[in-house]
């Protein structure tokens, strides 16, 4: 069996499970539930195991607030339209949401007759963890005070991001105050980094303060 055709086999046979909970297959092939001001997105993907024999079925589970990525995705000339339209607000992989000691053989396809198991076994990841991880909040408001509060009721663990949304968030409210608030914090998170996330926030920052604050 190829990528392609496990991936299609398990689509396949997660749809029932995805739309009996609420969730709809989109024309690119992920599962996607609309809440206020935002998007919930399950995204399956099909890499090959390690030892070449069969394939993972892995999945990410996803928010995309599409008032923020329109604005953001103005600053991002480098990537295409399509690829705007699909990239989602804050991604995890559902490997960070599982117990420790994940056994990757609940999800390896090796064969056409272990589609059945493998997606049982995707329903039981999905009821346990990255289920509960989307409904954690109820609205796109909801998301971004998660990253306002102390470092373990963020959303993901990524600083980066805090500020992205933050800043955004601020350029939505038309809220100077916080703005410049988060633009002083970020500014001073990125001094000395060289790395290219941290260049890209602080470009982003001077940029939004420019346009939206000149």
């Amino acid at each position: 069996m190829t990528a392609k055709e496990v991936l299609k086999l398990a689509r396949q046979e997660l749809l029932a499970f995805m739309e009996n909970h609420g969730y709809r297959k989109s024309a690119q092939g992920y599962f996607i539930k609309s809440q206020e001001g935002f998007e919930k997105c399950i995204t399956f993907i099909v890499s090959r195991w390690s030892d070449g024999s069969g394939f993972h079925v892995d999945h990410y589970a996803a928010y995309r607030l599409p008032a923020f990525a329109e604005i953001h995705n103005r600053y991002l000339s480098h990537v295409s339209e399509r690829e705007k339209k699909l990239t989602p607000t804050i991604s995890v992989y559902f490997l960070n949401l599982v117990s420790q000691g994940f056994d990757w053989k609940e999800v390896t396809v090796a064969g056409e007759s272990d589609i059945l198991r493998v997606a049982a076994n995707i329903e039981r990841i999905c009821m346990l963890f990255s289920f509960p991880f989307l409904d954690r909040f109820a609205s796109s408001d909801a998301i971004v005070q998660g990253f306002r509060g102390e470092r373990n009721t963020w959303p993901v663990q990524d600083p980066i991001l805090r500020f992205e949304l933050l800043l955004l968030d601020s350029v939505l409210k038309h809220d100077s105050s916080s703005f410049n608030r988060s633009f002083d914090e970020a500014l001073q998170f990125c001094e000395g980094r060289k790395d290219g996330r941290a260049v890209w926030l602080s470009s982003l920052a001077q940029s939004l303060k420019e346009d939206y604050w000149p």
